[in-house]
């Protein structure tokens, strides 16, 4: 058995989460050590978290602990975590590798910027409606382009706002993790 083999699973862990899908398969074919260890479903739902942020968790929160109605559809999506994460790794590579199209950009952009509106509109007549909407937009663009922080950074705006102190935390960081260089959350580190 070779020194790689004898590495504790945190190790591995960090190992997948820098590898490229292609290459973290490659490396499991070298040996059953290393496929037992680097093929397992814990290792997928980790580089799942890092690469696409945890869309499930902030779904969840949204919907158990604000008491606000997201849009029915993202229930399908978001409302039971998958059984087979490297499955639904590489479903969602595939799908933000498919969505490089310009026009997407184009509308994910437009309706960021409408959500932008709708949260002054809510600052004007605290309508909680309006932060439903603005939610639901926010992980519809975030299931096509996980890592646009903007989005994360409306989310937790969205929690401070419902009081929700700890919570807002939870896309603030994977907003953070995404885009380290996005202005709002890169400034805001002491506290993330």
């Amino acid at each position: 058995m070779s020194r790689i083999e004898n590495l504790n699973q945190p190790i591995y862990e960090n190992i997948a989460l820098s590898l490229e899908p292609h290459d973290l398969i490659e490396l499991s074919i070298t040996s059953k050590q290393m496929n037992n260890s680097l093929m397992n479903n814990n290792i997928w739902k980790s580089k799942t978290d890092n690469d696409f942020g945890n869309l499930f968790e902030i779904y969840n929160i949204f919907t158990h602990s604000t008491g606000l109605e997201l849009a029915p559809d993202l229930a399908t999506k978001f409302g039971k975590e998958p059984n087979n994460w490297k499955e639904y790794y590489a479903q969602k590579n595939a799908t933000v590798d498919g969505a490089d199209d310009e026009s997407l950009m184009t509308q994910a952009e437009k309706e960021y910027s409408e959500a932008q509106a709708f949260l002054k509109t809510f600052q004007n007549d605290g309508n909680v409606s309006v932060l439903s909407r603005v939610a639901s937009k926010m992980m519809w663009i975030l299931d096509v382009f996980p890592t646009h922080a903007g989005c994360y950074y409306i989310l937790g705006f969205i929690l401070f706002v419902l009081n929700r102190l700890e919570d807002a935390l939870i896309p603030l960081r994977t907003g953070r993790l995404v885009d380290p260089e996005f202005e709002p959350i890169a400034g805001k580190h002491r506290f993330l």
